[in-house]
């Protein structure tokens, strides 16, 4: 099974409760902390999140999906994606994911 959402930042940093806007959420806001330190606004950046479930020993999420649109007020350097990237995969949220969890990243930049 297949669960896919897509999220605007915005909203996203706004709602509450949801696991996938959970872990959205808490990836955006460590995203914001270097965007913010850098001076970039990142305000159209969407995330779509796809979760897979495993049924195999027992029924639990196999893999998350993460589509990462980032849309930024000018163009960023390898430096800068790097960074914001970094900040990405030291999400909380992830970081607290069981390691049999495959948590995927694919991240694409628009200006």
């Amino acid at each position: 099974m297949k669960t896919t959402k897509t999220t605007p930042a915005v909203p996203a940093l706004k709602k509450k409760g949801l696991k996938p806007d959970t872990h959205i959420t808490v990836l955006l806001s460590m995203m914001a902390f270097v965007a913010q330190r850098e001076d970039i606004d990142l305000h159209d950046t969407t995330i779509t999140y796809e979760k897979e479930m495993a049924s195999k020993p027992v029924s639990r999420v196999g893999k998350i999906t993460l589509h990462i649109v980032v849309q930024s007020s000018r163009p960023l350097d390898d430096a800068l994606r790097a960074k914001l990237e970094a900040a990405a995969r030291a999400c909380p949220v992830r970081q607290s994911l069981h390691p049999d969890v495959d948590v995927v990243e694919h991240f694409e930049y628009l200006v």
